[in-house]
């Protein structure tokens, strides 16, 4: 399925980015409230517990698996 057919089916934020000639520029633009609708759109995010007493950023506490893209249902 091309990008173009799967945007359609999905909100047009969704599109708006992907279909945009600079979708990096659309996403910076975006509000938070896209950006996080866009980032759960197409990942799962988890936040593990951080150490106590670290201040500085441990990869090891994130995981990001991303999501199935699901065919639309022909209706």
């Amino acid at each position: 399925m091309s990008v173009g057919a799967f945007c359609f089916h999905k909100p047009s934020w969704i599109g708006a980015i992907l279909l945009s000639t600079d979708p990096v520029k659309v996403f910076d633009d975006a509000d938070l409230m896209k950006k996080r609708r866009v980032i759960d759109f197409f990942c799962i995010v988890r936040l593990y517990p951080h150490p106590r007493g670290k201040k500085a950023f441990d990869p090891k506490t994130v995981e990001v698996t991303p999501k199935e893209l699901q065919e639309p249902v022909a209706g």
